[in-house]
């Protein structure tokens, strides 16, 4: 025979505010987790990015034309884009001694399925030393023949 208890318990498992009840707690769970894990993670991602970006600048600027840090004082540069809207350019300086020898930033071009993040490298007389895609969302096996990856 079932007591009082039982049944007010099994009415309350199926009243609306339990159910609210249970979800939000399993979404406070789940938000929490998340935010634990963003919060262990943070600085190794960090750390990762600026590895990458370290990789691609060594990539585009020789070694021989710097004796500095590239990533120690960045430049960045106030600009516009087509619509007006602030997008501002870092500048990344080879120096040797107090002489800036080459500069390497990141330019946007649009591909055929979105835009693809380019770092180019040009050194004191204006010439290309290298370009690196960093980001681009082509077709696998058709335009994404850019990487050097897939190139080399």
């Amino acid at each position: 025979m079932n007591s009082p208890a039982t049944a007010l318990l099994g009415r309350s498992r199926d009243g609306v505010v339990y159910q609210a009840a249970l979800l939000g707690s399993f979404a406070l769970l789940a938000a929490s987790l998340l935010v634990l894990g963003n919060l262990l993670t943070r600085d190794a991602i960090r750390e990762r990015a600026a590895e990458d970006l370290r990789a691609s600048l060594t990539q585009v600027i020789p070694a021989r034309l710097h004796d500095n840090d590239l990533l120690a004082n960045p430049l960045v540069l106030p600009l516009q884009d087509s619509a007006g809207a602030p997008a501002p350019l870092t500048v990344y300086r080879a120096l040797q001694g107090l002489d800036v020898t080459a500069v390497a930033f990141m330019v946007t071009g649009t591909g055929y399925a979105g835009p693809i993040r380019i770092m180019l490298g040009v050194d004191a007389h204006g010439r290309v030393l290298g370009a690196r895609v960093l980001a681009h969302q082509e077709t696998p096996g058709l335009g994404d023949k850019i990487e050097v990856a897939r190139d080399e």
